[in-house]
């Protein structure tokens, strides 16, 4: 029996996930603007992250994703034909399964640590999803070809580790949408 290749990712498959890169970052402008330096601060819990953190956070898993991932990716044997890869696209937009209270503890180096301000952290956010959508919509990649082990999901295609990104963000807005509704927050600084 021949292996048989996954087929590339289709102009509706890129395009989708381009809108959803856009739309996911277009969110995390929209949700801090506006913030004071004490809310930007405001953590709700002494364990839960301030709206500071998920920003740096968010920052760092893009750089990480473009620094070590996507040379990995490309370097990557090419994959043949076992699973269904729409199966698990659903299962990444659609993650958690347990809620939107179901947390999975951040790999060290993605946990944030203060390294840059607010408005550094939104800036390095900003510029590393830019060179993300150049990756997913540069010529010669097939995305649905190269696998890549994520420490959650197991191996995914480069198409899906985008898928990833996007719906990542997705779920930090809501937390920081969560944070900004907590009745302690500064409402303002004095």
């Amino acid at each position: 029996m021949y292996a048989t290749l996954i087929q590339p990712a289709t102009t509706t498959e890129t395009d989708r996930a381009a809108r959803y890169l856009a739309q996911s970052r277009t969110g995390v402008v929209h949700v801090v603007r506006g913030l004071t330096q004490a809310q930007w601060d405001f953590k709700p819990a002494p364990e839960r992250w301030s709206i500071a953190e998920i920003v740096e956070h968010l920052a760092l898993v893009e750089e990480v994703f473009l620094e070590r991932a996507v040379p990995q990716l490309c370097a990557s044997p090419l994959r043949e034909l076992g699973s269904e890869p729409q199966a698990t696209d659903l299962q990444i937009l659609f993650f958690p399964r347990g809620g939107a209270s179901t947390k999975i503890p951040a790999p060290q180096r993605v946990v944030p640590a203060g390294r840059w301000t607010p408005a550094e952290s939104l800036d390095r956010f900003l510029e590393k999803r830019k060179r993300t959508c150049s990756f997913l919509e540069a010529p010669g990649i097939e995305l649905r070809e190269h696998v890549l082990d994520h420490p959650v999901f197991g191996p995914l295609d480069g198409y899906q580790w985008v898928l990833f990104l996007a719906a990542h963000t997705q779920r930090h807005i809501k937390q920081i949408l969560g944070v900004k509704i907590h009745p302690d927050l500064p409402l303002e600084e004095f």
